[in-house]
């Protein structure tokens, strides 16, 4: 007994001629009814002209509260401002300090001590926020430059400057500064 075939091959010269038929359809038909502006996976393609493009290059890109709140921060330290950097600390609470020789966490007195410290023996001499892939990221990393005192030679580093928001109202928590070892 033999069971039907319920899959039928097309012939061979059949599958050629719709292979045929559709690259023509895409060569002749595409840049007619803007076939060509979709990926084979459907997805429709950028188009680098038009509205939308002059519109991207004229708005500036708009930086967000986290990303305004780093870059404050970096020109505050920059500036050798300890007042204001710990400003940004909870009277009570505490902030971690990693700059080289006593990292830990400390309560406001004793991280004033360490940064007017690690400050009094450099001459900093660049601040800049690396860029970042996520705009709303707790966390800037930023190059670092700068000259112990007493040596020629300056050093550059990876500042990391970690925040957090603030429970009630706008604004963020300065929680941990870090210099980097590279």
């Amino acid at each position: 007994m033999t069971r039907p075939d319920r899959h039928r091959r097309l012939p061979l010269s059949l599958v050629a001629r719709l292979v045929v038929v559709t690259a023509l359809l895409v060569v002749v038909l595409g840049p007619v009814s803007n076939f060509s502006a979709y990926a084979l996976d459907g997805k429709k393609k950028q188009k680098k002209g038009g509205a939308a493009a002059a519109a991207a290059k004229e708005e500036p890109a708009r930086k967000t509260a986290q990303q305004k709140a780093l870059k404050a921060i970096g020109k505050e330290f920059a500036s050798k401002d300890v007042d204001k950097l710990l400003a940004r600390v909870p009277k009570k609470g505490k902030i971690v300090l990693a700059l080289g020789r006593h990292d830990d966490r400390f309560r406001l007195s004793h991280a004033r001590a360490h940064l007017d410290e690690w400050f009094e023996s450099r001459t900093i001499t660049e601040v800049k926020l690396k860029p970042s892939k996520d705009a709303k990221a707790l966390l800037g990393t930023f190059t670092l430059k700068f000259r112990p005192r007493k040596k020629p030679k300056g050093v550059v580093r990876d500042l990391e400057i970690r925040i957090k928001p603030k429970d009630k109202g706008e604004g963020f928590i300065l929680t941990s500064i870090k210099v980097l070892s590279q």
